[in-house]
């Protein structure tokens, strides 16, 4: 419920860049994480 909220507040303040950011970073971590669990 809280990261929702907080989602909310950045929808709602145009974010949308944090957003990408988190979204690619998020991305990275389980692309490195699948090399190193190859």
């Amino acid at each position: 419920m809280g990261l929702h909220r907080l989602f909310q507040t950045i929808s709602m303040h145009g974010e949308i860049t944090l957003v990408f950011q988190l979204g690619i970073t998020a991305s990275a971590f389980g692309f490195v994480y699948d090399l190193v669990n190859l």
